[in-house]
């Protein structure tokens, strides 16, 4: 028998369970969320290591479900005006398969989320509100939502200009977050 890593055995629970992408997470079925894109970037990065098909195909399969072949995000299963940074995360998945492959389709819809960012309103300062429904708020976990999709964006592309985008929302939200009694940083 082969004996699986602990990530795979997760991974393959996670499949067992979910086959079908259109029923990944069974609070949000067939909608582009931060929940599922936790699960999919974490699953490229253990076909990086495993280079196991299932996976791979797995990939493809979920992007397809809201991505067309002209790269296109299906309006209907992702709320672009909802302006939610939570929902920037699955885009991660885009620029990696975009790498893998050079299929044109995901530049695109990773093109369509950036877009999202240069029209998401912000504070006076500049900093993006974590979500529409919550103005002039930042959020700390929109950090980790947003500007890694803006960073490896950045270097994929070679577009500084996201780098630096990055780097002022940490800086802002870490001037207005930082305890110094604690050493630590507020939610939001």
């Amino acid at each position: 028998t082969i004996v699986h890593s602990w990530a795979e055995q997760v991974a393959d629970s996670m499949l067992a369970t979910y086959p079908d992408p259109k029923t990944l997470h069974n609070h949000h079925p067939g909608e582009w969320c931060y929940q599922n894109g936790f699960f999919v970037n974490a699953l490229f990065a253990l076909w990086q290591k495993t280079k196991r098909q299932d996976y791979w195909q797995y990939l493809v399969n979920w992007v397809d479900v809201f991505v067309t072949d002209d790269g296109v995000i299906d309006e209907q299963k992702y709320k672009r005006e909802k302006y939610n940074l939570d929902n920037i995360l699955p885009g991660r998945l885009l620029i990696s398969l975009y790498q893998e492959t050079q299929v044109e389709k995901y530049r695109k819809a990773a093109l369509y989320l950036m877009e999202q960012l240069k029209e998401h309103p912000r504070t006076s300062e500049g900093g993006y509100w974590h979500k529409q429904i919550y103005p002039y708020q930042m959020w700390l976990d929109g950090i980790y939502m947003a500007e890694l999709f803006s960073v490896e964006f950045a270097r994929v592309f070679e577009a500084p200009r996201y780098f630096d985008e990055a780097v002022h929302q940490i800086i802002l939200i870490h001037s207005h977050t930082y305890d110094p009694k604690t050493g630590l940083l507020y939610h939001g």
